[in-house]
């Protein structure tokens, strides 16, 4: 797999989580940050040597920086903001990939030379002709897979997801796995708010055999909610954005200090 060139930040989020560290604290966190990434996150080696040359800190510095945003699995320190940021921007490559391709098949049949196709009587021509054919596009999904985008997809403003793929893992499942997919994957939404990865992603990964569905419950997703759940945190840590209402902080207050 090829770098992903951009790395992206949110800002005040990142300040709001950093807002105690000092400079070289700070310093230390955005090289392991930029390094993880260009190893596409495959994680920190746990080498205290190697991180010191990485990031030009003393050991002091960078086990308060471990300790205090990265976790360890399989020897390996990773960032939990980070690696879903990165699962996102593979989603996002992934889908302009594919794109591409659906682009490529439109105009030439699916070949990488318009010019010299294997078969040129499989290209278009610019001929002219008085016959009018009526065609139309096949589905190539089935209708309850259709009706399950519809209602745990589309209707739920994912904009994630990606049809074709989802429909693909979609068709390996049981009838029963089927059956409870929809209602998982909100479950699961719910529970990562913007950090989940997509349906195709869900059913690839089996992350559906890890959600379990009480008295079969969805609780929709709210996701002013989960914004305002962030804001509170960043509040609590003395955060102000310019944005929020006297009103709106007078409330943030309240939850605080509730």
């Amino acid at each position: 797999m090829s770098k992903l060139p951009k790395m992206f930040i949110y800002s005040d989020t990142f300040l709001a989580d950093t807002q105690d560290l000092s400079d070289a604290e700070f310093g230390c966190y955005c090289r392991l940050l930029m390094f993880n990434w260009g190893k596409n996150c495959e994680g920190l080696p746990k080498d205290i040597k190697r991180l010191q040359r990485i990031t030009h800190s003393s050991e002091e510095t960078i086990n308060v920086i471990l300790k205090e945003y990265f976790y360890l699995e399989k020897d390996k320190y990773q960032n939990k903001k980070q690696l879903s940021e990165f699962n996102k921007a593979v989603d996002f490559q992934d889908k302009l990939s594919e794109s591409g391709k659906l682009g490529a098949m439109k105009r030439w049949g699916g070949y990488s030379d318009p010019i010299n196709p294997p078969n040129s009587e499989l290209m278009p021509t610019n001929t002219i002709t008085n016959t009018t054919t009526n065609t139309k596009t096949k589905n190539i999904y089935s209708q309850k897979f259709e009706d399950f985008w519809k209602e745990f997809v589309l209707d739920k403003n994912d904009t994630r997801s990606t049809k074709m793929d989802s429909f693909k893992g979609w068709q390996k499942l049981s009838d029963e796995e089927k059956s409870t997919l929809g209602k998982k994957f909100l479950v699961y939404k719910q529970g990562k708010g913007n950090f989940y990865k997509a349906l195709e992603r869900f059913i690839s990964k089996k992350i559906y055999l890890e959600i379990s569905l009480e008295k079969n419950n969805v609780i929709e997703f709210d996701e002013n909610e989960y914004k305002k759940q962030n804001h509170l945190e960043m509040f609590k840590k003395g955060v102000v954005l310019p944005s929020w209402s006297s009103q709106y902080i007078e409330e943030l207050k309240q939850l605080a200090e509730g």
